[in-house]
């Protein structure tokens, strides 16, 4: 998730549902945060990382409105262009720091 550059601030990252900041399932996968119209999943989730989108918890609010990580892995694709972006979070490798 990036969160390196949090620190020791975003303890909670590593497991989300011990005291998720913001959930998705059965109750809400509609919404924005949990996919809309077509939703991720509608099992449950937590979240609980600084890095992520702000309707997901994350820090920072509007300073961030450019910031793109709405889940801990994601697709977004422009199909006008032929592009797609595939990301997925490989922190673990930094583990130790």
């Amino acid at each position: 998730m990036g969160n390196h550059d949090y620190g020791n601030d975003d303890p909670g990252s590593g497991c989300p549902n011990r005291r998720p900041r913001f959930k998705c399932d059965d109750t809400n996968p509609h919404t924005e945060a949990c996919g809309g119209a077509r939703p991720y999943s509608t099992e449950y989730q937590g979240y609980d990382s600084n890095a992520l989108n702000a309707d997901k918890g994350g820090v920072d609010g509007d300073l961030r409105r450019n910031w793109h990580a709405p889940d801990y892995t994601y697709y977004y694709t422009i199909p006008e262009l032929d592009w797609e972006l595939v990301a997925m979070d490989w922190n673990v490798e930094d583990f130790w720091g």
